[in-house]
């Protein structure tokens, strides 16, 4: 809770700290900045850690992997917070490393999943993009199933139909970062009209 409150005093009261230095891609954010950051960003993937830590240090290098990989992003920035500096931030901080995902909005998300690259990447692509792509053509559907290496799911219904919300409830839940869902219009469906796909 405490994240939250001062992400929203800092952003209503105006208060602007300085542009946060970066670490090999890796925003480094201080009690000053973090409020800041968290507003002026869609997306902020948060690692809490110190610098004693050994699971830390087996992350590091993980971490600026998948920073680099969201480099280019306009949504999502990839960062830290030293909390053996920053003691009001990290005064919720029950153990280390701990990796939260920030919204503008004010929603945060715990991340308790694998520490891999992969896992992490999952994760972050899931939660920041929509829960299923749509595919409105065979092209668009073809690319889907060929473009990813993990295990995929598709739903061939329409967004106006009834089974969408639930499909993309499905899609949302924890815990499917590891699969890639997608829905495919039934105008390309075919005999798999109303039917879900599993492809892995």
């Amino acid at each position: 809770m405490y994240f939250l409150s001062l992400a929203l005093c800092l952003f209503v009261f105006g208060i602007r700290a300085s542009v946060p230095e970066t670490e090999d891609g890796v925003y480094v954010l201080s009690d000053a900045n973090f409020g800041d950051f968290v507003a002026d960003n869609d997306f902020s993937f948060v690692e809490f850690y110190a610098p004693w830590c050994g699971h830390c240090k087996s992350l590091a290098p993980v971490f600026i992997k998948v920073a680099e990989a969201f480099s280019s992003s306009t949504s999502v920035k990839l960062a830290k917070v030293d909390c053996t500096q920053q003691k009001t931030i990290c005064s919720d901080v029950q153990g280390y490393p701990t990796i939260k995902l920030f919204s503008k909005t004010g929603k945060i998300v715990d991340y308790d999943g694998e520490r891999s690259e992969a896992a992490l990447t999952a994760f972050i692509t899931k939660r920041t993009g929509p829960a299923s792509t749509r595919l409105t053509t065979a092209q668009e559907l073809s690319t889907f199933l060929e473009g990813s290496t993990k295990s995929k799911l598709v739903a061939y219904i329409d967004e106006s139909s009834v089974d969408y919300d639930t499909w993309k409830d499905i899609a949302s839940s924890p815990g499917v970062e590891l699969f890639s869902f997608g829905h495919a219009d039934t105008s390309i469906a075919g005999e798999k009209r109303r039917t879900i796909e599993l492809i892995v």
